[in-house]
């Protein structure tokens, strides 16, 4: 890593260490947001694993597998996408309150709805 830094600054007017500035920012930036979208990516996973399962299980025994259990579910892991994948995030290291909020919503809001969910039978 730092020997592309001296060879980028040799062929340019910046300084090292505003390179290496540079540097650390965008690949800070970039695993911010890779981790963003892996959290992403497995709430939607985990969505639509419980979404097959439920419309087998609905196709089979619809008064036992109604849609609002599906719907319930679906709203936790919203709830949980709020508050560890979105914009929300990025300020919950910035201001104290944000913080509080994603805590409230992970242990207060999301787990009634995944519990109305029933996801396991």
């Amino acid at each position: 890593m730092f020997n592309g830094l001296l060879a980028r600054q040799r062929g340019n007017r910046k300084s090292f260490a505003s390179t290496l500035v540079e540097t650390l920012f965008f690949s800070a930036r970039w695993r911010r947001t890779d981790a963003r979208t892996t959290r992403a990516l497995s709430l939607l996973a985990g969505a639509s694993i419980y979404t097959r399962g439920w419309w087998r299980l609905s196709r089979q025994m619809p008064q036992r597998f109604p849609p609002s259990r599906l719907l319930a579910f679906l709203s936790g892991l919203g709830i949980i996408f709020v508050a560890i994948a979105s914009p929300l995030d990025a300020f919950g290291g910035l201001l104290l309150q944000v913080h509080m909020a994603q805590h409230l919503l992970l242990m207060m809001v999301a787990p009634p709805f995944i519990w109305l969910g029933h996801p396991v039978v």
